[in-house]
């Protein structure tokens, strides 16, 4: 008779669920609560016993004890108060401190820093949070792995077909045919180079070299490339030279994505774009000005986080195409590389303005 032999496999990095029992039974033993009743209960013995001492001491029907009866009696209520206060400051600070660190690991988890692990103190319900907050972290941190591993192998993948493609269409003989799938392809294409820069940048990898050269001579190249762009980008109030320590290749990616943005999110009749430039005390600051549709404020903490868009009705001037939530993202990544930040703020006349600031 033939025998079924069943193997049920856990994936890789999925929590034993008979290791987390043992464990919250472990740390079951000495709870937070029992330890807060205890000192609730001291506390409420020396309010008793000052009351009986006081009655005692009061009563005209108890003959008076004497002087040293009397110190006595003051000295030991004033020890155990002592101790009741010793005791509740002692057990407070030993749950606060750990809280704290809770606090501070979750915040460093939103903004993405998922190797963050908080130390494990302790058998009762904080070890316990402590324990469930690092399998959290751990968790997400594999699946967020594993999610942009896969967009970086189908991105390597897509490479391939699409230079195929674009060989295949230049081909074609029908124009109107032609010129639309061409557009289609590299729309693709420009998606497929954005997932990878933005997964170097991720990695902390910058291609070219950090050194002193001046910065206003990159911003030019970048805005002349600009030159037949509508609506127009202009420069205003530019220095002629600024030295600053920066790599070129990825500071002029991070403002061609913005001015990218501020024409795509502009009308064909809108003001020009303009960029500027100055020294704010440490601090050299780009500008990027536009008077387009603007973000709503509720949503400009969040353009930053790799593939968020804005809500899809306002994405979009007339006749531009929407964008796929990595522009900004890798903007971040190259000021964050050269320990700057960038800043996004809607002007009080329309638009947007976004700023690159640098140390300098």
């Amino acid at each position: 008779m033939p025998t079924t032999v069943l193997l049920i496999l856990k994936p890789s990095g999925a929590p034993d669920i008979n290791s987390q029992a043992m464990d919250k039974k472990r740390f079951r033993t000495h709870s937070i609560f029992f330890r807060l009743i205890m000192v609730m209960l001291v506390m409420a013995m020396v309010v008793i016993f000052l009351f009986v001492v006081v009655y005692f001491l009061a009563s005209q029907e108890i003959p008076r004890i004497s002087m040293s009866a009397h110190y006595f009696l003051i000295g030991f209520l004033f020890f155990l108060l002592i101790f009741a206060l010793y005791s509740t400051y002692h057990v407070l600070k030993k749950y606060i401190a750990p809280l704290k660190g809770l606090t501070r690991a979750a915040l460093e988890v939103s903004e993405g820093k998922f190797d963050v692990k908080v130390p494990v103190e302790g058998n009762d319900e904080l070890g316990e949070l402590s324990h469930t907050f690092n399998t959290m972290a751990l968790e997400i941190r594999e699946m967020m792995n594993a999610r942009e591993k896969m967009l970086r192998d189908v991105s390597h993948e897509l490479k391939t077909p699409l230079t195929r493609l674009k060989l295949a269409i230049e081909m074609l003989e029908d124009k109107s045919a032609k010129d639309s799938m061409a557009e289609d392809v590299q729309e693709l294409e420009d998606l497929v180079n954005e997932i990878l820069e933005a997964e170097k940048l991720r990695k902390g990898i910058i291609t070219g070299e950090f050194k002193n050269a001046d910065v206003i001579s990159t911003i030019r190249k970048v805005v002349k490339t600009f030159d037949k762009s509508t609506p127009r980008v202009l420069l205003n109030n530019m220095p002629v030279l600024f030295e600053l320590n920066f790599e070129e290749k990825a500071v002029q990616k991070a403002l061609k994505n913005l001015i990218q943005n501020a024409i795509k999110f502009s009308g064909p009749d809108s003001s020009p774009v303009e960029v500027s430039a100055k020294q704010k005390a440490d601090r050299f600051v780009v500008q990027i000005k536009d008077d387009g549709i603007g973000i709503p404020e509720e949503e400009l903490s969040m353009v930053f986080k790799t593939f968020y868009q804005v809500e899809k009705s306002r994405t979009k001037a007339p006749g531009k195409t929407g964008g796929y939530g990595l522009g900004l993202s890798l903007v971040q990544k190259v000021m964050e590389a050269h320990n700057g930040e960038v800043k996004l703020e809607n002007n009080v006349d329309g638009g947007v303005v976004a700023s690159l600031s640098f140390p300098v």
